[in-house]
């Protein structure tokens, strides 16, 4: 599935990056690696978006500098499920920049 994010207004230095996204439906501290993954709920696609440059100036002022980032989830659906799909354990993510 091909997703189109426009290049965002008032930036110079655009960084982003494609991550999966794990729905945490219960809380805990302390969690051993082999029980973590009794912790998720749901996995999605997504992309972590930066406007580096107006991240790195606000923080220079001393403002809060979120108003540089955005995400954005890049499945048609919300998540798929841990009852629906399991647990992935192998997989490939990846992200392609085209230039238009």
């Amino acid at each position: 599935m091909a997703v189109s994010v426009p290049y965002p207004p008032q930036t110079r230095n655009f960084h982003y990056e494609i991550e999966l996204v794990v729905a945490i439906g219960v809380g805990g501290a302390a969690i051993p690696i082999d029980r973590a993954s009794n912790m998720s709920t749901a996995y999605t696609v997504g992309n972590d978006l930066t406007r580096r440059d107006l991240q790195l100036l606000a923080r220079e002022q001393g403002r809060p500098w979120i108003g540089g980032r955005g995400s954005i989830c890049l499945r048609r659906r919300p998540v798929d499920t841990v009852k629906s799909i399991g647990h992935p354990t192998k997989g490939r993510l990846w992200l392609a920049v085209t230039v238009s």
